[in-house]
């Protein structure tokens, strides 16, 4: 039998002896719209890649409610309270039914194959967002088609910001001593 208690924005499920910590969710309004989400923030030092998960279906319009960061380490990388991988990010979403396209940037063509992939949806205004998991912490820049958002953990919403920021990520992926990828993830659509 498990009973639920609520904690301020967050609810801890005692099934027994276990308790399930779900992440602080409380509705965001995206920046100058009136689109509200659910918008997910770290309690500790190694949630931020299950919180940008949880982050990215809440803001590309995939149900998280029911969703928790056990739930997400559970069904990803079966390594509870341990580092999340861009993989295990990766993998979360593609379960999630979001498509997924990591790339090395390091490398030159890898470099432009992204940037073409990205120029491709802002022309579409297909909504994406860009990944990655640089100097070990998971944060994302979200794209509705037309604004860029920051989306980080460590922050308590979602803040506007200019497509430049994408620049800043690619420079800092390249920067870095560990193999890093951007990842861009966007709902997959037929045409």
């Amino acid at each position: 039998m498990s009973e639920s208690t609520n904690h301020g924005s967050f609810r801890i499920i005692s099934t027994g002896s276990n308790f399930d910590i779900r992440a602080e969710k409380s509705k965001v309004k995206l920046p100058g719209t009136d689109r509200e989400v659910l918008f997910a923030t770290q309690k500790n030092s190694y949630d931020c890649g299950p919180c940008l998960t949880l982050n990215i279906l809440s803001v590309l319009g995939l149900p998280t409610q029911d969703l928790s960061i056990v739930d997400i380490r559970k069904k990803t990388n079966k390594r509870d309270h341990d580092w999340f991988f861009t993989n295990d990010v990766s993998h979360a979403l593609e379960e999630r039914g979001i498509k997924v396209e990591p790339y090395s940037v390091k490398s030159p063509q890898q470099e432009i194959d992204f940037i073409n992939s990205l120029q491709e949806k802002i022309e579409e205004k297909t909504p994406f967002v860009v990944y990655s998991g640089v100097n070990r912490h998971f944060k994302g820049i979200y794209c509705d088609g037309q604004n860029y958002y920051s989306i980080d953990s460590l922050h308590k919403t979602i803040n506007s910001v200019s497509q430049g920021e994408i620049a800043t990520l690619i420079e800092q992926v390249k920067a870095s001593d560990r193999v890093e990828a951007l990842t861009i993830a966007y709902k997959h659509s037929v045409k």
